[in-house]
Parts: structure tokens; C-alpha cells; sequence
């Protein structure tokens, strides 16, 4: 599997490290796609920020390559999947691309189920990014109060070089209940970002914008 990398640094430079620079085209400033370099690649991930992304949006489109992005912070094209579906390509997009992560989720699901017990509670979310990352509140912790369909109150921290954690608590009367995850290390969104682009490169996954973790429920039975 020849990999388009688009973004080499913190995150991408971890891709290249786990399949090795022999099996990955790497884009940057230094070397931007195009066309004939993309074809040249069987799958293209994405860690850009959300606006570079949109920048390079219809050359990607137009090279009809699977794209499997991490990128956050900006808003698709509304007519996107549709033209994704014409082209007959899948992308799929995540807001985090680590795998345990939609263990979490499972986790989160039943915390969803809070009112059917508790008439007073309250729900904090913190989460914690390393000061380059510029999206307040992180896709992620967006993403988990998606997943819980309930209000949180959501505290967000930058500091140092911190991959990444997360924590969702349930506050009650006489008990706190709290789910969290921490990122040890960038390769968990390498390794996910790896495992999708593999699912793509399968021919698997059906035309369209998907999002990771519908394809994930799928994989657990969630």
C-alpha cells in the first residue's frame, strides 16, 4: 500500500515512522501534490489543519484517491458527498483517530442513560491539547458530547506538547462517575489513521463522506 501523507509533523511524521519512508510519499511545503504524484499512491491520509485541507480539497477529489483524515477545525462542502458518490471514492473523516477511543464511546453511550436515573446531574468535560492545536473545543470533546446527548460544560487547557486527554464526568448528588482517556503517544492516531487507510485501500467501504466511528460501530457491533 503506497501512502499520499498530507501533513508531515507531529502525527504524520509518526505514519511514515510505523510504514516506513519506502512506502509513503510525504507532501508538504517542500513538496506539494499534484495529480500525477497523488495517482501514484493507492490511499492518501491526512493530518493538515482544516483549512489546508480545503485548500488542496479539489485536487484530492479530482485524483479520485481514498482519503483517510484527521483533519478538524473548518466545515465540509455541503454537496461533498455527493460528489464524492459520482466519483465512485470513500473518505472517511475523524475527529480522533485512536482505535481505543471508540471504546470510549461505548462507554459514553451508557452514561447517555443518566436521566432514566437521576433527576439532578450535571455533565464536565476537560479536555487538554499541546498549545499549537488552535480548535477550542477539540473535535474530539465535541464529539463526545455528541455522543452523549446531553449538555456538558466543557473546559479546554493548552499546555506544553500534550498528544491529548479527555475527561467526561457525571456529576450527581452523592457521586462523581468519570470515563477518561489519555493519549500516551501520537502513534495511536498513526495507528489509526493506518488502520482506516488499509479499510479503504480494501475497497470495503461504499463511496461517500463517512465518519470513523459509524464504520467503527460497525467493526464492534456497537
Amino acid at each position: 500500500m503506497k501512502v499520499a501523507l498530507l501533513g508531515t509533523g507531529r502525527t504524520g511524521g509518526r505514519v511514515r515512522d510505523i510504514l516506513g519512508v519506502e512506502n509513503v510519499v510525504a507532501f508538504d511545503e517542500t513538496n506539494l501534490p499534484t495529480l500525477d504524484k497523488l495517482k501514484s499512491c493507492d490511499v492518501a491520509i491526512s493530518f493538515l489543519p482544516g483549512p489546508a485541507l480545503l485548500e488542496h480539497l479539489e485536487l484530492l477529489v479530482d485524483s479520485g484517491l481514498p482519503l483517510a483524515t484527521g483533519s478538524t477545525g473548518f466545515e465540509w462542502p455541503k454537496d461533498i458527498d455527493s460528489r464524492l458518490k459520482a466519483k465512485g471514492v470513500a473518505w472517511i473523516t475523524a475527529s480522533n483517530f485512536s482505535l481505543g477511543m471508540n471504546l470510549v464511546r461505548g462507554m459514553i453511550k451508557v452514561m447517555s442513560k443518566t436521566p432514566e436515573l437521576f433527576d439532578e446531574f450535571d455533565f464536565k468535560l476537560r479536555e487538554i491539547h499541546h498549545i499549537h492545536k488552535k480548535d477550542k473545543p477539540s473535535g474530539t470533546a465535541l464529539a463526545w458530547q455528541k455522543w452523549l446527548g446531553q449538555k456538558a460544560d466543557i473546559t479546554s487547557e493548552r499546555e506544553g506538547d500534550n498528544p491529548g486527554e479527555h475527561k467526561l464526568t457525571l456529576v450527581t448528588q452523592y457521586e462523581d462517575i468519570s470515563v477518561e482517556h489519555k493519549s500516551k503517544d501520537r502513534k495511536i492516531f498513526a495507528q489509526g489513521a493506518i488502520w482506516t487507510a488499509k479499510k479503504l485501500a480494501s475497497g470495503e467501504i461504499a463511496p461517500g463522506l463517512h465518519d470513523l466511528e459509524e464504520i467503527m460501530q460497525k467493526e464492534l457491533g456497537l
